[in-house]
């Protein structure tokens, strides 16, 4: 189907391989790509999810990029991570080989609409960048940015904020693994309001 398309990242300008992001919108023939682009992923009700109306296509021009889907193939699943699932394939731009990709959900409000049948509106995703939910971000950081995290009382605090499982999961993957670009870089918080 036609498709919008967009370079995705800023590492990615500079290498060989770009990467992007694809967007089904109407103007462009169909609002959604309707199809079971993984054939591993089920929503909280156990149906397979089958209509996207954006997808990353992630250039492979170095090892690191396997690894990240080989570590995202291990941990999908996970009782506490939104993990976005993977699949390789190969890309042609109006005729022209560009080489192994990996496609990648979308880490975005429609991801976590169609995963956990949570509404857009009541979704707030975080991204580098991304002023208007840093606002509120900033503000819990700054909350407890000075207070004795060690203290029963106030880790119970954050516990009611924060996933504090998921989070010590998802830092104890990207240190294991060597995330070079993190956790400064592409990362992403999210929350239902």
């Amino acid at each position: 189907q036609n498709m919008g398309l967009r370079i995705k990242g800023s590492s990615t300008r500079s290498a060989a391989g770009k990467s992007f992001n694809l967007y089904a919108r109407k103007k462009y023939g169909k609002e959604y790509i309707e199809y079971p682009l993984f054939s591993n992923t089920y929503n909280i009700d156990n149906e397979i999810i089958d209509k996207y109306k954006s997808i990353t296509l992630r250039s492979v021009y170095s090892d690191e990029r396997i690894r990240d889907e080989v570590v995202s193939k291990i941990i999908y699943g996970s009782k506490y991570d939104a993990i976005s699932d993977t699949k390789k394939c190969i890309v042609v731009i109006n005729g022209e080989y560009w080489g192994f990709y990996i496609i990648i959900e979308r880490f975005n409000e429609e991801y976590f609409q169609s995963h956990y049948k949570i509404p857009k509106n009541d979704v707030s995703v975080y991204r580098e960048g991304d002023a208007h939910n840093m606002k509120e971000y900033m503000n819990f950081m700054e909350t407890y940015y000075k207070k004795d995290l060690t203290t029963k009382e106030i880790f119970t605090e954050i516990d009611k904020y924060i996933e504090t499982n998921s989070l010590i999961e998802y830092f104890a993957i990207g240190i294991y693994i060597g995330i070079w670009d993190w956790p400064n870089h592409n990362d992403g918080i999210w929350r239902n309001e």
